[in-house]
């Protein structure tokens, strides 16, 4: 039969993942023409084995499974199974494969291998392949070398196309979560804000992969799904990006591999994404070199210590550290002096400014800082 024939037959009849019995059963009967033994080594899967008494096997495979797709087409030949089609070139990919079995039935002697032909389901689920390599089918019947038929639009019509090693890219799914802690948006500052850092990490990771990696090695990542957030004015306390990776060589892949990238801190974090040219930054100011530029403001003629007087204990470890000027316990953004009688550090907090200079809404004394806002030292 046509090779045309055969795709626009398959094209007819598009079924999903391993649940494909009018699929294997058009396999089956174009199949049972000719002298070769025909077997199902996993659900959904079909092999056909062209014995010539040789010791090494040469194997062909075919996807065979369908997209949950409306065909849209008039076609004569269109899918009549409603919401499926063979939109990915299954059919072809299958038609091809018989047509190279009417070819060995037709030229059988001169063989030089043995040939099996194997029709996988699950690829566009993921899984099918996986289920023919536990099988054990491979190595049961010598298989040395194997080739993925595939389309390819673009080719001479009448040619095949090939080349030693790998031909096509690996492909894996990538999700990542980054988990954050929600806020007020006028209060921001209080959060750790996952839809920055999902948006954040998606800018950089696309620069490295399009202009960090060697162009000799290539590969595709790219995110189609993000989701982060619940309501507008509420830091997002958690995104979530899908996408794919491609790699085509086995270097270019993810070294981590499948499963958890691990929790990383908001402190290591900031550290994993500082430029590598940054200077070293504190966590409430930027080098020593700052207190000279405030020197004049503070009213003090020493650097406030952070290092060597102990820590105050605090009333909240979540929201409470040491003033930088007079080391006393303060609670996000101003001493304790500050501190209104009614406002309580274990409840609430001031979230002071991010300007470069102002004043503390509380005493109206001025300061400046490359960071939180906080009161000068008494």
């Amino acid at each position: 039969m046509p090779v045309i024939q055969y795709r626009r037959d398959l094209h007819q009849i598009p079924e999903l993942d391993r649940d494909l019995p009018e699929t294997i059963d058009y396999l089956q009967k174009a199949l049972s023409r000719h002298r070769c033994r025909v077997f199902s080594p996993a659900e959904g899967a079909l092999c056909a084995w062209f014995d010539a008494g040789k010791e090494d096997t040469v194997a062909f495979r075919a996807d065979v499974d369908a997209l949950p797709v409306e065909e849209t087409g008039e076609s004569p030949f269109r899918s009549r199974h409603p919401g499926r089609m063979h939109a990915c070139g299954h059919d072809g990919h299958m038609a091809m494969v018989l047509a190279l079995a009417d070819a060995i039935e037709a030229r059988r002697e001169p063989l030089r291998q043995n040939v099996l032909l194997i029709f996988q389901p699950a690829e566009e689920t993921t899984g099918g392949a996986k289920d023919i390599c536990d099988s054990g089918v491979l190595t049961e019947y010598g298989v040395r070398r194997i080739f993925g038929i595939h389309l390819w639009p673009g080719l001479p019509e009448g040619t095949i196309w090939t080349r030693p090693g790998a031909l096509m890219a690996k492909n894996s799914e990538v999700d990542l979560r980054i988990t954050g802690r929600s806020a007020h948006i006028t209060r921001a500052d209080q959060g750790l804000d996952a839809l920055w850092w999902g948006t954040e990490w998606l800018r950089r990771i696309y620069a490295m992969v399009d202009g960090e990696l060697p162009a000799s090695e290539l590969r595709v990542l790219r995110f189609g799904q993000m989701e982060s957030g619940t309501v507008r004015n509420a830091v997002s306390a958690q995104t979530v990006l899908r996408g794919g990776c491609s790699p085509w060589i086995p270097s270019a892949s993810c070294a981590a591999g499948s499963g958890s990238w691990g929790r990383i801190s908001p402190g290591r974090a900031a550290a994993l994404w500082r430029p590598a040219s940054a200077p070293v930054t504190r966590r409430f100011g930027t080098t020593r070199g700052w207190w000279r530029r405030c020197a004049a403001i503070w009213g003090s003629g020493r650097p406030p210590s952070w290092t060597s007087r102990p820590l105050p204990r605090r009333t909240s470890p979540s929201i409470s550290s040491r003033c930088r000027g007079c080391s006393s316990s303060w609670g996000r953004g101003m001493c304790r002096r500050c501190t209104p009688r009614t406002f309580t550090l274990t409840s609430a907090s001031w979230n002071g400014a991010w300007t470069s200079t102002g004043r503390c809404w509380i005493c109206c004394k001025q300061y400046e800082t490359g960071g939180r806002a906080f009161c000068p030292a008494p």
